[in-house]
């Protein structure tokens, strides 16, 4: 069968679509959800985008690491110029979506220097 080229953006999608539900919890280092009554973890939510990952070829897995990368990209050049100062801070959703790429490389495990490579300096 060939593959599924939408896969990879379709996962990002739903990622971004569910990163406003999260935050992170620095005492268990790990993406929680923001409201209590939310039945979410950070955890198995990585994990499953994994799990459906490894049942693709590695380059959906790649590309989709692309896609997330490039929005965080787009996140941070889309800051009001009055907002680019050094002592800026960096907004909610870009911060989850790093600690998602974080938690990713950990757990998939997916080698951190490249998902370095595509973001720019924070």
């Amino acid at each position: 069968a060939e593959p599924v080229p939408p896969a990879p953006l379709v996962l990002m999608l739903l990622v971004v679509a569910h990163l406003g539900r999260f935050t992170y919890e620095v005492g268990l280092d790990s993406l929680v959800a923001r409201r209590k009554d939310d039945p979410l973890d950070g955890v198995p939510f990585v994990l499953g985008i994994i799990t459906i990952l490894k049942q693709l070829h590695s380059t959906h897995r790649d590309s989709f690491v692309a896609h997330l990368t490039q929005y965080v990209r787009v996140q941070l050049t889309e800051l009001p110029a009055d907002r680019k100062k050094a002592d800026a801070a960096v907004p909610a959703e870009v911060v989850t979506a790093l600690r998602f790429l974080e938690m990713f490389c950990k757990l998939a495990p997916f080698p951190p220097a490249v998902v370095q490579q595509q973001l720019p300096p924070l």
